[in-house]
């Protein structure tokens, strides 16, 4: 075996290697070295303390999972059914204190400046609904599905007429702080919809906007001081805030609500 030693080294190892062996009484009768029982104990100790962590957090993640309704990994390699995701249930950020603890935090310094925050989003795979989240228990929160009049029901749809909820049940002199997750509709309403009607309801390339019956709507309502009184701030999707999170699961449930909705409304309809 060839070792590498530093010049210290090797000075050293060589006055070892070429100066006699010398033994005396005194060197015999030295307590032989404590350092390998010491640095036995340590590793022992880091053992017992990693065994330790891993019982807690054991124990916590059972209890979590018991709050949550999860599968522990004990329960996971027991025999059986397995349990299937529903599409209403909620986003990580939902059963994340932190993330709650971020958002009252925000919606607490826009209450101080007098103006109200709500979240907004749309779901359109296969049926599509809306949702909007004005804080915990509050009575304006939203969970609908897209009326069955509406021209498309796509997700795109869903995130306008979540905007246009918020138009209707918000008075228009009430200061305002809105947080789509929809680049879509954050820009229909602050810049492309003025545009669109500047010109006869035509974008650049003279073809109809998308969702023409709801971008009317929301035309209506998106008055000169509305406008001065609502902020838009998009928020990223499914990135572990709570508002959003909130908002996504209300418009799932909203979805999950049409086939009823819309059975019923046809026959309203069919009656008249």
């Amino acid at each position: 075996m060839i070792k590498t030693f530093t010049s210290k080294k090797a000075k050293k190892y060589l006055s070892k290697a070429t100066s006699p062996s010398v033994s005396s009484e005194s060197d015999s009768n030295k307590s032989p070295s404590k350092e390998p029982k010491k640095a036995e104990k340590n590793t022992t100790n880091k053992l017992e303390e990693l065994k330790l962590k891993l019982a807690k957090a054991k124990r916590e993640y059972a209890e979590e999972a018991k709050l949550h309704k999860r599968a522990t990994p004990q329960e996971k390699k027991s025999p059986g059914p397995k349990k299937k995701r529903t599409k209403t249930e909620g986003d990580a950020a939902l059963r994340d204190p932190m993330a709650r603890a971020e958002y009252d935090e925000e919606r607490e310094k826009y209450e101080k400046q007098g103006k109200w925050l709500v979240y907004t989003d749309g779901s359109g795979k296969g049926s599509s609904g809306y949702g909007v989240f004005f804080g915990h228990d509050h009575k304006l929160n939203a969970s609908e599905p897209l009326p069955s009049t509406c021209e498309k029901h796509t997700a795109n749809a869903a995130e306008l007429h979540a905007l246009l909820h918020v138009f209707q049940v918000v008075p228009e002199t009430q200061p305002i702080v809105i947080r789509p997750d929809s680049i879509y509709a954050f820009h229909t309403v602050t810049e492309w919809m003025r545009g669109w009607k500047a010109a006869d309801w035509q974008k650049p390339d003279g073809e109809v906007p998308a969702n023409l019956d709801i971008v009317k709507q929301l035309d209506e309502l998106w008055t000169d001081t509305r406008e001065e009184n609502t902020t838009f701030i998009w928020v990223e999707s499914h990135a572990g805030n709570f508002g959003n999170a909130s908002a996504d699961i209300r418009a799932k449930q909203g979805a999950i609500k049409a086939p009823k909705v819309w059975s019923k409304e046809k026959k309203k309809t069919t009656k008249e």
